[in-house]
This record gives C-alpha cells, sequence and structure tokens, in this order.
C-alpha cells in the first residue's frame, strides 16, 4: 500500500476547527494512534513533529473526485465505522455532503481527515464544541450513506443528438 504525507501548515489558526497547525497535528495523530489498524480507517506509519507531518497508508480515492461507484450495500461498512469510532472515543464532526472526507478502494469505504473530532465527548476548541453541540450519530451515519448511495445512481446522458 502507498503512503501519503499530510502536512499541517495551511493555517496560522485554522477557521474550521480554531486550533493552530500544531493543535490540529497534535489532534489528528493522536487519533489515528487510537484507531491503530483497525479497518476503515488508514494507518499512521509515522510522524514528525518538527514538521508537523503525518504519514499515513494511501487508502484510495475521495469520493469527491469519483464519478461513479459500483453498486453495493454500504450499510454494514458504515456501522463498522462508527462502532469503531465509538469504541476509541472519537465523534467524528467533518462529514461533507460532497464525499471529501470519505474514500474508495477495491469495495472498502474508508474515513479519512481527523482534525475535526471530540476525543472522550470534550471538544478542545470553541468551533468543534459547536460542531459537538449538534451531533447526531444517527443523522450522521445516514447522511454518509446518502453521500455514498448518491455516488451508485447511473449517469444518464442528456444530450440530445437525434
Amino acid at each position: 500500500m502507498s503512503t501519503i504525507r499530510k502536512v499541517f501548515n495551511r493555517y496560522d489558526i485554522n477557521p474550521y476547527n480554531g486550533l493552530n497547525e500544531l493543535q490540529s497535528f497534535e489532534l489528528e495523530r493522536e487519533v489515528y494512534k487510537r484507531l491503530g489498524k483497525s479497518a476503515h480507517f488508514p494507518r499512521l506509519i509515522k510522524s514528525h513533529l518538527s514538521k508537523r507531518e503525518l504519514y499515513l497508508t494511501n487508502v484510495g480515492t475521495s469520493l469527491f473526485s469519483i464519478r461513479q461507484l459500483p453498486k453495493f450495500e454500504p450499510t454494514e461498512q458504515i456501522e463498522a465505522i462508527f462502532n469503531t469510532l465509538n469504541e476509541k472515543g472519537i465523534t467524528y464532526l467533518d462529514m461533507r455532503k460532497e464525499g471529501h472526507n470519505i474514500c474508495f478502494q477495491k469495495g472498502t469505504i474508508y474515513l479519512i481527515d481527523f482534525d475535526i473530532v471530540a476525543l472522550d465527548g470534550k471538544a478542545i476548541s470553541p468551533e468543534i464544541e459547536e460542531r459537538l453541540s449538534y451531533y447526531n450519530e444517527a443523522e450522521t451515519k445516514q447522511f454518509m450513506r446518502n453521500i455514498i448511495l448518491n455516488k451508485m445512481r447511473p449517469i444518464v446522458c442528456q444530450s440530445h443528438l437525434w
């Protein structure tokens, strides 16, 4: 499996989580340590604190970049993802309708990007606290399912060449 490098140097303060790059790096590194070798998530290969870099296994292509998925039933994989998150004390707060943080590879769904999470029910910034205040796991699961299913719809050609 190939490796990707995630660098935390885009913002002094990340406007989405309210954290500086060191705090964002440390939060995401902690999540990957908790997840260990759990299925449906990238694995942390190594990290460099001084460079604010994480090296992770590449888990495929973001749904944002995929035009159409093959037909499959995602419910069991979604349940497995949320069961693991719950077991590890991670509340995922960055589900996006475009599918940026969901990847797909060889029939498997992966969840990525863990710098907007609460750990053990606690938020470490007001921005994360706000997201946590309206978090609903059942709605988030359904939202994730809808994102995936929407990528499975057949693409209909709308050209009228006759």
